[in-house]
């Protein structure tokens, strides 16, 4: 429901696979000065979190990730679980990354001396969140260099340009407009993250160890951009991955294509059960209709003497459902799931997975439940 959100204001709402919500939220509270450098725009900082909801609007979790510094980029969920942040934190001592300090002795402009105070991380936290909060040891820091401690986050890669607060246009530099748009960055079912860097206006992919697998549109420094610093946000499919450009006012779209193809023959493969499974000689499922609201039928075809088990599983791979059969046409066997658990309680809506298995053989599909 609305009204659970409408107390709080967030930023980059993300949405989990099951339908769950993962809703930034910040406050003026007095503490901390905010800035960057010696310069110091007010005498309260932003104090924030990360809540979290169901996909029905109740709230499961509150301070997920409570911090003291601004989630600009907004928040992500991967399949597992995994939340990311793009926040405006920084080790300690680096202003900007190393490669990118070089570059600020050359500008002769000062629009990036101007904008790099925004230059922060995309963190990483497990499924339990974590905490970005002040210590005087802390090994990062907020943009005015108040030293932060981060906890429970699995990685935190430095180099993302969250947003710049200055315009360029005309051939002027203009100290005074601000451009405070916040981009956002995606994170596809494979847990590869793709965000823009709009202070090198590029866009940059890490894989789920924060390797960076390349980068799109690396025009190193472009000082004659119409607008430095309107931003792009990105979304990732299985299709593609796709991109808003706001100074060219147009989206694109870059398709998904293997570095690497190998070729090889299943019968080189594995055991005779495993080349059985993958030649589907064994065993074989369809489910139907799919995203479904009552009831979804699953059809197997086996060439066991046996009657395949059927269950349900949750995306935690939590078993929720055991399905019997409800009839039978030569090789093929019939399931019908009503989106209930054994217990009879309805379940909410989300991503499920069926398992049938058959003597050594097994097979697994998806399902999508909308009530």
């Amino acid at each position: 429901p609305a009204s659970i959100l409408r107390p709080f204001s967030g930023r980059g709402v993300g949405v989990g696979h099951d339908g769950s919500l993962y809703y930034p939220t910040f406050a003026k509270t007095k503490g901390v000065k905010w800035g960057y450098g010696s310069g110091v725009y007010g005498t309260e900082d932003f104090t924030m979190t990360l809540h979290k909801f169901d996909s029905l609007g109740n709230r499961v979790k509150n301070n997920l990730v409570p911090m003291h510094c601004f989630p600009s980029m907004g928040a992500r969920v991967d399949f597992k679980g995994n939340v990311y942040l793009g926040a405006l934190v920084k080790p300690f001592g680096e202003n900007v990354p190393p490669e990118i300090a070089g570059e600020l002795a050359k500008d002769q402009t000062g629009l990036y001396s101007a904008a790099y105070p925004w230059y922060g991380s995309i963190l990483k936290f497990s499924p339990e969140g974590g905490s970005i909060l002040p210590n005087s040891s802390g090994g990062h820091m907020t943009t005015s260099q108040n030293r932060l401690k981060v906890d429970g986050a699995s990685w935190v890669y430095y180099g993302a340009s969250i947003q710049t607060s200055f315009a360029y246009t005309g051939g002027l530099f203009y100290k005074k407009e601000c451009c405070c748009f916040s981009p956002r960055f995606d994170v596809d079912r494979f847990s590869r993250v793709i965000f823009p860097n709009l202070f090198e206006n590029n866009y940059v992919c890490l894989d789920a160890n924060k390797n960076v697998l390349f980068k799109i549109h690396n025009r190193d420094f472009v000082k004659d951009s119409t607008i430095v610093g309107t931003g792009s946000t990105v979304q990732a499919t299985d299709r593609g991955l796709y991109i808003s450009d706001g100074t060219n006012n147009q989206i694109l779209c870059f398709s998904w294509e293997a570095a690497v193809e190998k070729k090889m023959s299943i019968s080189t493969l594995g055991t005779e059960t495993e080349r059985n499974l993958l030649s589907g000689s064994y065993l074989s499922a369809a489910s139907s209709p799919t995203p479904f609201s009552s009831t979804v039928n699953i059809s197997v075809s086996s060439k066991k003497n046996t009657i395949p088990d059927v269950a349900i599983y949750d995306i935690a791979g939590k078993r929720v459902k055991e399905l019997s059969m409800v009839s039978k046409k030569g090789e093929l066997f019939v399931y019908v799931w009503n989106g209930c658990d054994d217990a009879k309680r309805q379940l909410r809506n989300g991503f499920y997975f069926y398992r049938v298995s058959a003597g050594e053989s097994s097979i697994s599909g998806r399902l999508t439940l909308i009530k």
